[in-house]
């Protein structure tokens, strides 16, 4: 796991799905627009840790992405109807941001099972 992967899995899923959300609501979309998409989902997503329960991705990483995407289709719509050039906060500030917070995050808390709901939920492997 790189340092910054603890929100990189998040991430990932929310672009794509910014993109694809500026691509449908318009037809049209620009590098402005997703740039800026991205960056009021990855605001919402700074700081969360990464601790799968068994190991596994089931729980609670599905439910994030999905909350992830949701929080996307959101942004996208902001997006859209500004101008993300003006934003006050850039994604190079909040990418600046979330390299930062994840070289000061514990490292239990990243993708290791050894933290968070992975040490607090008594589920087995066979239950997943």
């Amino acid at each position: 796991m790189t340092v910054a992967g603890v929100c990189c899995c998040q991430c990932i899923v929310v672009s794509r799905i910014c993109i694809r959300a500026s691509q449908n609501r318009l037809l049209v979309y620009t590098t402005s627009v997703i740039k800026g998409c991205a960056g009021i989902v990855i605001q919402c997503m700074l700081g969360l840790i990464c601790d799968p329960v068994a190991g596994l991705v089931q729980v609670p990483c599905i439910e994030r992405n999905t909350m992830g995407a949701i929080k996307a289709i959101t942004a996208s719509q902001l997006a859209l109807q500004s101008n993300p050039d003006n934003a006050k906060v850039s994604l190079d500030a909040v990418v600046k941001t979330m390299w930062e917070t994840a070289l000061d995050m514990n490292h239990k808390y990243k993708e290791t099972a050894e933290g968070g709901l992975a040490t607090n939920i008594p589920i087995s492997l066979s239950e997943c």
